[in-house]
């Protein structure tokens, strides 16, 4: 029997044909993810991610094959294969997690705190302290009591009007 006596459905011929551009549009793919010189251009954790993407890729592919083939791909060494791969794209993408985390400037944190935090003042500095304020700050000291005085005065007056002038009319009735 030769094969082009062999009549093959119109169905299962359209599933191979597709079938068949699919094959060439991966066969493409991989040529492009192969290319040397798209390579050289990448930095070490993205040659990394992309020489996992092309092992784990023709692994499937593979277990595909298998597959087809009626065997079980969960009894192949494929399996094991596909699982460290599995474990290196975790490892790849923890490391790239890691480069991504937003890094703490020490200096700045120690600042923070130490401002925050209250410190009891040493002896010296509050003698200094004083000394600073009791010379530059007294005429300051000496402005604010005499407006508080006058503020008093103001307010004892305008509170004396009103008792004065009801005590001035209770004496004319």
């Amino acid at each position: 029997m030769k094969s082009s006596d062999l009549e093959i459905p119109s169905e299962i011929r359209s599933c191979l044909n597709d079938f068949h551009e699919s094959i060439i549009n991966v066969e493409h793919a991989l040529e492009l993810l192969n290319c040397q010189s798209n390579n050289e251009k990448l930095l070490p954790i993205e040659r990394a991610k992309l020489d996992l993407l092309v092992a784990y890729s023709v692994n499937s592919m593979f277990w595909m094959y298998l597959n087809t083939q009626g065997q079980n791909p969960k009894e192949h060494p494929v399996k094991q294969e596909l699982e460290r791969l599995r474990g290196y794209m975790s490892r790849v993408k923890e490391i790239s997690d890691r480069e991504k985390a937003a890094r703490i400037d020490k200096p700045a944190v120690k600042r923070f705190v130490k401002h925050a935090l209250w410190e009891p003042k040493s002896k010296d500095d509050e003698e200094a302290e004083q000394a600073s304020t009791s010379a530059a700050g007294r005429s300051d000291i000496e402005k604010k009591s005499s407006t508080k005085r006058r503020n008093v005065d103001v307010a004892a007056a305008a509170a004396e009007t009103p008792i004065k002038k009801r005590q001035q009319n209770e004496k004319t009735k």
